[in-house]
C-alpha cells in the first residue's frame, strides 16, 4: 500500500509541475503587463488605479506576497519618494511610506530622487533604492536599504555611478541598469563600498532576475516603437533576443512574481507524507 501511495504522490507532482513565476512589466510609468517570458509577448492588465502618483519608476517582487508588487515613484519634487503595492489583479496602488533626505539623515535642503526598488529574495523585509541627491546641478548617486515594515532607512551609500534600475539575484547579489552616456548598460553592485562594475552595454530599460531560474531578463524599446524581451548572460555580458514585446512603448520596469505551490503538487506532497506515515506505525501480530 506504501508503494501504491508514494507512487501516486510522484504521478502527480510530475503530471501537474508546479507554476513558474509570473513576470509583470510597466508600459511607460502607469500601465501594469504580464509578459511571456519565454517568448516576450505582453498582455496590457490595466492602467494604475489609487495611491498619491499612479505611476512607479521601478518594480519588486516581496517573497512570500504572492499577489501584489511594489513600486517607488515621486510624489513631489520638495517632498518624499512614495514606496506603493500594487495589486497585480486590480492594479490598485496602496501607498506604504515615503522616504526623503531628511530620513537619510542629508541636511541642506536637496531633493532625493529614486528610480530603482529591489528587494532581496533572502531578506525579505528589506528593500535596495537607488537614485540621486541632486547638489545643485550636478547628481550624487546613492543606495540606500530600507526596511518595508517600518518605513526606517540606514545610511546611505554613495555609488560610483548614477544607477536606475535594480534586481537581485538568488543570492542577493545586486544588479543594476548603469546610465553612461545616455545609455543603460548593466553592472553589478557593491552595497557596502558603492562600486559599480560593467557587465553589459547596451540601451536597456530594464531588467529582472527570476530567482527560480536564476535567468536574468530585459527590456529594450523606446516610447514610440515596439519593444523586445531579451536574456542576458550576468557573466559574459552577451544577450539573446526572446521575442517583440508586441506592445508600443518603452516596458521601463520589471519584476517576477513567484506564485504559491500548485494544489496538484501539494496534494502529492500530502499523499506522499501520508505513506511514509502509515509505514512507521507498528504492524499488528498474528499468533
Amino acid at each position: 500500500m506504501r508503494r501504491i501511495a508514494i507512487t501516486v504522490a510522484l504521478a502527480i507532482t510530475t503530471l501537474a509541475p508546479p507554476a513558474g513565476a509570473a513576470l509583470f512589466g510597466l508600459l511607460g510609468l502607469g500601465t501594469l503587463v504580464e509578459i511571456d517570458p519565454s517568448g516576450g509577448s505582453a498582455t496590457e492588465l490595466g492602467e494604475l488605479q489609487g495611491g498619491m502618483t499612479n505611476r512607479s519608476f521601478d518594480l519588486s517582487a516581496r517573497p512570500g506576497d504572492t499577489t501584489g508588487l511594489y513600486g517607488i515613484s515621486r510624489n513631489s519634487f520638495e517632498g518624499g519618494n512614495q514606496l506603493s503595492r500594487i495589486d497585480t489583479a486590480t492594479q490598485n496602488v496602496t501607498d506604504l511610506f515615503t522616504v526623503s533626505a531628511s530620513d537619510l539623515g542629508l541636511t541642506g535642503g536637496n531633493p532625493v530622487v529614486f528610480e530603482g526598488i529591489s528587494i532581496d529574495p533572502n531578506r525579505p523585509s528589506k528593500a535596495t533604492l537607488t537614485g540621486a541627491v541632486i547638489l545643485g546641478f550636478s547628481l550624487a548617486p546613492l543606495l540606500v536599504e530600507v526596511d518595508l515594515d517600518t518605513g526606517a532607512a540606514d545610511a546611505p551609500v554613495l555609488l560610483s555611478t548614477l544607477v536606475t534600475d535594480v534586481t537581485h539575484d538568488s543570492h542577493g547579489n545586486l544588479f543594476g541598469l548603469t546610465l553612461t552616456d545616455g545609455s543603460e548598460g548593466v553592472g553589478r553592485i557593491d552595497p557596502v563600498t558603492g562600486s559599480v562594475s560593467s557587465v553589459a552595454d547596451g540601451g536597456y530599460r530594464a531588467i529582472a532576475f527570476d530567482v527560480t531560474s536564476g535567468v536574468l531578463l530585459a527590456t529594450v524599446g523606446a516610447p514610440d516603437f515596439v519593444g523586445e524581451l531579451l536574456e542576458i548572460d550576468p557573466t559574459t555580458g552577451e544577450s539573446e533576443v526572446r521575442g517583440s514585446i508586441g506592445l508600443p512603448g518603452s516596458v521601463n520596469a520589471l519584476a517576477f512574481l513567484v506564485p504559491e505551490p500548485g494544489s496538484a503538487l501539494l496534494l502529492g506532497l500530502g499523499l506522499g507524507g501520508l505513506a511514509c506515515g502509515r509505514s512507521t506505525r507498528a504492524r499488528p501480530t498474528t499468533d
